[in-house]
């Protein structure tokens, strides 16, 4: 069978992997008694260049679907843009960035602001250690958590 790229199925492979690699690191972090907060976030659907290399752009989809519609639909919602602007996208950064308090943040996955619940599969330890252990394979990199007192030899 013939398998094409897709691109959305690419871009969800590579949050999950967002999610994985940032559980995996908070996880280290913590066995090596480092207060480190580590987070993942999801910034919306942003209006930007993403959408030139996914299959189609959200405002057009809007466009057709408004287009589509009687007119006095079309005149209220014709303002309408599901998409953030990049200032609102940046928002849930600036949010993490700035807080006082990480404790209850460690490891979260955040949209708008908020945690939120991450579905079974995305929590998954083992796959979040197998990805860990592949990325420093295939980047030649043993990533290693060391007290700052610790010397490190290089090899």
């Amino acid at each position: 069978a013939e398998s094409g790229y897709d691109a959305w199925k690419s871009y969800a492979q590579s949050k999950l992997a967002n999610i994985y690699f940032t559980q995996e690191l908070q996880r280290r972090a913590a066995a090596a008694g480092k207060e480190w907060t580590a987070v993942t976030l999801h910034p919306g659907l942003v209006n930007s260049e993403l959408g030139r290399y996914t299959a189609g752009d959200a405002n057009s989809i809007l466009e057709q679907v408004q287009s589509n519609l009687p007119d006095f639909i079309k005149n209220a919602t014709e303002s309408i843009s599901f998409l953030k602007t990049p200032e609102e996208g940046a928002s849930t950064q600036i949010f993490l960035a700035s807080r006082a308090e990480t404790e209850d943040a460690k490891g979260q996955y955040f949209v708008d602001c908020k945690a939120r619940p991450l579905l079974d599969f995305a929590t998954n330890q083992e796959s979040a250690k197998q990805l860990w252990e592949e990325s420093e394979k295939l980047g030649g990199v043993d990533f290693i958590i060391v007290d700052e007192s610790e010397q490190v030899e290089e090899a």
